[in-house]
């Protein structure tokens, strides 16, 4: 029995145009180089093919009449008579005896011009046109018809008389005259429709995840919190700073949301390992690590966070703080060294931080044993541990570093990787026996009416990190001119 075939999924209009929408914002770039090569291109093949025309014409007035004499003598204005002279002017160019009498008359062995006539609708009147790349054959050319004609006209069986109203001249100036203008609006036209075309194609075809929905449908995972774009800000000496959660409300309530999931999560268990990852560089980690370290400590809650990224350590950098002495693998090498020691802390809040100096050379894969040795001592003293490491995708220390979590956050971008590397990247996980928490999505953009700033909030430090729901750690501005003290 033939199996039934799943029934092909409907084209979402709405998710085509956001697409098409959001490759444009990203790639908006693309239309202005392609147009402007496009016009380029357009100018110099029209000046490189342009070739001046030159037009000579010469006006007549037709009659009907069959009285002898020179054809060219005046008789009775008949425009029945021009039209069908216009028409049957073509056929009488064709005829061998025409163009043999019209090469003796310009003494060449071919005519230099293209001859057209045509008559005035409602007169009597016929116009004969030559147009030629030389000035002077065009209006040679046009002599030779006139002169030829009278030979040719008496064997056609109506013999109209026709006089010459306004006689041939010399062109002076090309009819087609170059205009670089509108060869540029013309590349650019089809150089922007170009471009268009290629991000609308791009947008079809690069299958990256846009919605919440879609994750959960691609991976069967839950999405723990979905977290707005939050635009990451300078310090005055010109380092970057995490989006934080004590200037936005709208994250702020997401991360809230996130924390008391991952706290049912870990409940019961020790250590609370928290890892966070994800599949490339820029999808938010470290915002997602910070503020999520940040709430709970708020809640009084002791935690450490461990920058795991060895060849980027930006942690420290991220809070404003100075490096640690030591990073994460030194304390792995060293059975010695005690990683509490290592650490800088947070003054006034139960948060410390261990993230130093970034890897230049290359390491290979970090020691499970110290590894754990590093785990055990820091859940000595803190309840939390939250690790922010590479990207799975990037570096194969994240896969290894997993199996120390017992909650682990997958955070993702919206419309940044493509599925296909999301979900390689995740099976690979599974492979290892690694249990995704679940998906932490983040960058959502927000309409004009999102959250506004200024949400204030408990800890008074001087760059605004604890979250003002009650819990009473505030301090006046005198005793917190410092946040990071070394141990």
């Amino acid at each position: 029995m033939a199996t039934e075939r799943e029934a092909p999924k409907p084209i979402d209009i709405t998710d085509v145009i956001s697409r098409f929408a959001k490759k444009l914002r990203r790639m908006w770039a693309l239309i202005l180089v392609l147009a402007i090569i496009g016009a380029v291109v357009s100018v110099f093949n029209a000046y490189r093919t342009y070739t001046p025309m030159y037009r000579s014409q010469a006006i007549f007035s037709v009659s009907a009449g069959d009285e002898d004499g020179d054809i060219f003598t005046s008789g009775y204005y008949d425009s029945e008579a021009a039209e069908q002279l216009a028409e049957a002017f073509p056929y009488m160019l064709q005829l061998d005896i025409m163009r043999q009498l019209m090469m003796q008359e310009l003494g060449t062995t071919y005519i230099n011009g293209a001859i057209s006539a045509s008559s005035v609708a409602e007169t009597n009147m016929f116009i004969l046109t030559v147009t030629s790349n030389d000035p002077d054959d065009a209006r040679d050319v046009l002599w030779a018809v006139i002169e030829t004609y009278p030979e040719v006209a008496v064997y056609m069986v109506n013999n109209p008389q026709v006089v010459i109203r306004e006689e041939p001249t010399t062109p002076t100036s090309p009819y087609n005259a170059f205009s670089w203008k509108r060869s540029a609006l013309k590349g650019f036209a089809i150089g922007t429709a170009v471009a268009l075309a290629v991000i609308f194609v791009s947008s079809l075809t690069s299958k990256t995840v846009t919605g919440a929905e879609q994750l959960r449908e691609l991976l069967n995972r839950p999405v723990l919190a979905s977290l707005p774009a939050v635009s990451e800000k300078k310090r005055r000496k010109g380092q970057k700073r995490f989006a934080m959660a004590s200037e936005d409300k709208g994250l702020a309530e997401s991360v809230k949301g996130l924390m008391l999931k991952v706290r049912k999560e870990l409940a019961g268990k020790k250590p609370k390992v928290v890892l966070v990852t994800s599949t490339l560089m820029g999808e938010g980690k470290t915002t997602v690590v910070s503020n999520l370290a940040l709430m709970l400590a708020n809640e009084g809650k002791k935690v450490v966070i461990v920058d795991a990224d060895l060849r980027k350590q930006s942690i420290a950098e991220r809070f404003g703080a100075e490096k640690c002495r030591y990073n994460l693998l030194d304390c792995i090498k060293d059975p010695e060294l005690d990683p509490v020691s290592c650490l800088s802390h947070m003054k006034n809040m139960p948060l410390s931080i261990l993230s130093g100096q970034s890897l230049k050379e290359r390491h290979y894969g970090i020691d499970s044993k110290g590894m754990k040795r590093v785990i055990d001592a820091l859940s000595e003293k803190y309840e939390y541990i939250i690790m922010d490491t590479p990207p799975c995708a990037v570096v194969a220390d994240s896969a290894l570093l997993c199996s120390f979590a017992n909650c682990i956050l997958y955070v993702v971008k919206p419309d940044y990787a493509r599925q296909s590397h999301i979900y390689n990247t995740v099976m690979g996980l599974y492979n290892t026996d690694v249990n995704i928490s679940g998906f932490v999505f983040n960058g959502i953009k927000r309409s004009r009416r999102s959250y506004g700033y200024g949400y204030k909030y408990g800890y008074g430090y001087g760059y605004g990190y604890g979250y003002g729901y009650g819990y009473g750690y505030g301090k006046s501005k005198k005793d917190n001119k410092k946040e990071i003290t070394k141990k």
